[in-house]
């Protein structure tokens, strides 16, 4: 999957009535994951930057009502090239943790946030660099801390990128759950960037799997992720 085709998921998602082609959008399952990840905001501001979830993770935070007062917007960065440009992503791999916190970060920074959420990934049909369809990589920048996780999931490219915006939804609920209960890390330095932190606890019907993030791999760039339903 390595077209270049412009075309946008949504558009592709668009058929004549009556087909069995699944549309691209927030179901009710991801608009309650997300309400229950605004549960866990305690006031704070959030923004998201995603690749190959293609803007589904922002469509499910913005079908939560109320979401307008505290979503303040997201970026689909889909080529390498605006992964560099819109978010500031150090050029190189980028299906790894090292870019989903930067994406995370830039997003924060773009949007100015206190939290923000970055998918990268590849939704298939085929491996991209080495790495096989289904991997998937959550960033997240909390009040300046980052942290990353990487997750192997299964299924056709549509069901990937449903799988993924559910995965990353639940652990960044996660995570806020634990840095609101958390004491401040002892010993930190302030203003010292903090390494990211793979702390994945991935649903029972998700198997995991640790991947390097220094090997090269790049994104998946166009192709047709809605082919495929759940």
């Amino acid at each position: 999957m390595t077209s270049n085709d412009a075309t946008t998921s949504g558009e592709r998602a668009r058929t004549a009535p009556g087909a069995t082609q699944p549309s691209i959008g927030p179901d009710e399952e991801l608009t309650e994951l997300a309400g229950r990840l605004a549960g866990h905001l305690d006031g704070r501001t959030l923004a998201s930057a995603e690749s190959f979830t293609a803007g589904l993770v922002s469509q499910s935070i913005a079908s939560v009502e109320g979401s307008g007062e505290w979503f303040h917007g997201g970026v689909v960065a889909y080529r390498s090239e605006a992964k560099h440009s819109l978010l500031g992503v150090e050029p190189g791999p980028v299906i790894t943790e090292s870019c989903a916190v930067q994406m995370a970060r830039g997003a924060a920074e773009r949007f100015g946030t206190d939290v923000a959420l970055a998918t990268t990934g590849v939704a298939g049909p085929g491996p991209e660099e080495g790495r096989p369809p289904g991997t998937v990589v959550v960033g997240w920048c909390i009040e300046g801390a980052t942290g990353a996780a990487t997750f192997d999931l299964a299924g056709p490219p549509g069901t990937l990128v449903r799988r993924g915006t559910r995965t990353a939804l639940e652990h960044l609920a996660r995570e806020l759950g634990a840095t609101s209960s958390a004491p401040s890390s002892a010993g930190a330095t302030p203003g010292e960037p903090e390494e990211p932190a793979s702390t994945a606890q991935p649903s029972p019907d998700f198997s995991r799997e640790e991947l390097p993030s220094d090997q090269p791999v790049t994104v998946v760039e166009g192709g047709d992720i809605g082919d495929g339903g759940d």
